[in-house]
């Protein structure tokens, strides 16, 4: 990016200073940086707010009997109870709330196709489980109904003999045990140059899920 700016040791040691006292939005102001970045070099050397800071008025956290004068008192009766009797529609609600029986604009007829993860499946009405509630792979359906139902999983998959997971037909799937899967996707077939990028892209998610993880621990 253009605009990024790396993190200078004199800003670094601003922050070990500032951070445990301010609120990280005027902090961001003074520096010129954004709410975002401070967390994650925050999570990353471990600075977190002071005490005396979580428990003043700058943090916005309802401690002690901060904020209790305009709580709710036990027995309260809500201004608009009783209003919201059948027949009663505020402003525009009428026209727009959905109809009984209505369907959103891109609804797709029974026996259609999509993609889901790259494989092809059929709206058939079935229930199950989300993405694919409603649907069901297509060549999970050719093949049992040649051959009856699948195995589990962890025991034997289907594989297309071609590679293209939109040619369902029957003479193009194969059963192949979970081994035997795994051999044939083992990113050691690949040459060493794009096995080697694969290695790499994955290490660079797995820094990113865990600075995430300690900045999430940290806010």
């Amino acid at each position: 990016m253009a605009n990024r700016r790396s993190w200078q040791p004199i800003e670094i040691l601003m922050l070990r200073a500032l951070y445990p006292h301010l609120p990280t939005k005027r902090l961001a102001r003074f520096l010129r940086r954004s709410a975002a970045s401070i967390y994650r070099i925050m999570a990353l050397n471990g600075f977190q707010k002071s005490e005396e800071f979580l428990a003043g008025p700058l943090s916005g956290r309802l401690c002690g009997d901060r904020g209790i004068g305009c709580r709710f008192r036990k027995g309260h009766i809500p201004a608009n109870k009783g209003l919201r009797r059948p027949g009663w529609f505020r402003g525009r609600m009428r026209k727009t709330q959905f109809k009984k029986g209505a369907e959103p604009f891109n609804a797709m007829p029974l026996w259609s196709f999509r993609r889901c993860h790259g494989y092809l499946i059929l709206k058939t009405g079935k229930p199950g489980p989300a993405p694919t509630n409603g649907w069901e792979y297509l060549h999970k359906l050719i093949w049992e109904q040649a051959h009856g139902p699948l195995p589990d999983w962890k025991a034997a998959r289907l594989w297309w003999k071609d590679g293209d997971h939109g040619n369902c037909s029957l003479d193009n799937l194969e059963m192949v045990t979970a081994q035997e899967h795994m051999h044939r996707t083992t990113i050691h077939n690949l040459p060493p140059e794009l096995k080697h990028t694969i290695q790499v892209a994955g290490a660079l998610k797995r820094r990113i899920r865990t600075a995430e993880r300690k900045m999430q621990e940290a806010a």
